[in-house]
């Protein structure tokens, strides 16, 4: 890959952040309306074996009484689980009644599933907002250079060649923050050579004129 003029990578960089703000943004209030579904089917639940809250209350009542209920033990889980229900969870049975169970177990485990979708979201889009706090500081223009000196060589270079000669060693922290946070590069489990994603090399050669 020919070396890629940082005029050309300041735009590539500013587009960058724009969609990974509005995947956050996206994630966040799309989590938010899905959250509402899991206290949605417990209301349901409610309304199929036991009437009792749901005629005190109303439908719309009771179903904000659920999710007030229900909605910190569901991010809760999310939290906890870290990943899919279904993946984490689903028993093992050989038997008949073993795989009777199974499936009892099963379809409970498809409603917590459904009901974990939104939580899993927002607590993604949160650990985004969080790690964007981290890194925003950085000037997009400093970034554009360090790129720029990346798309050099397609066999990585060591880190310390992102820095400027006057530049003390401290401001390589930050940097590399920023281009592994946006997944820019990708970095030696040693910490000695960084490189260019393929997908970032790509779309470079893709915007350079």
């Amino acid at each position: 890959m020919k070396p890629v003029d940082p005029r050309v990578i300041l735009p590539f960089l500013q587009k960058l952040q724009r969609v990974h703000q509005l995947q956050t943004c996206a994630a966040l209030l799309g989590g938010l309306a899905l959250s509402l579904a899991g206290p949605m089917f417990v209301t349901l639940c409610f309304l199929l074996f036991s009437l009792t809250l749901i005629l005190d209350r109303g439908f719309w009542g009771a179903y904000w009484i659920i999710t007030a209920v229900t909605l910190p033990v569901f991010f809760g889980f999310a939290a906890w689980l870290r990943g899919s229900v279904l993946e984490h969870m689903v028993p093992d049975g050989d038997t008949i009644s073993g795989m009777i169970f199974r499936r009892t177990v099963l379809k409970v485990l498809i409603v917590l599933e459904l009901a974990n979708i939104g939580p899993r979201l927002v607590l993604w889009a949160v650990g985004r907002y969080r790690g964007r706090r981290r890194v925003r500081r950085m000037k997009l223009g400093r970034v554009a250079q360090c790129v720029a000196t990346l798309s050099q060589t397609d066999g990585g270079v060591s880190p310390a060649r992102l820095l400027f000669p006057e530049e003390s060693a401290d401001k390589l922290e930050p940097l590399l923050a920023f281009l592994i946070y946006h997944e820019i590069v990708d970095l030696s489990k040693q910490g000695d050579r960084v490189w260019l994603t393929s997908n970032i090399r790509r779309r470079l050669e893709e915007a350079a004129p």
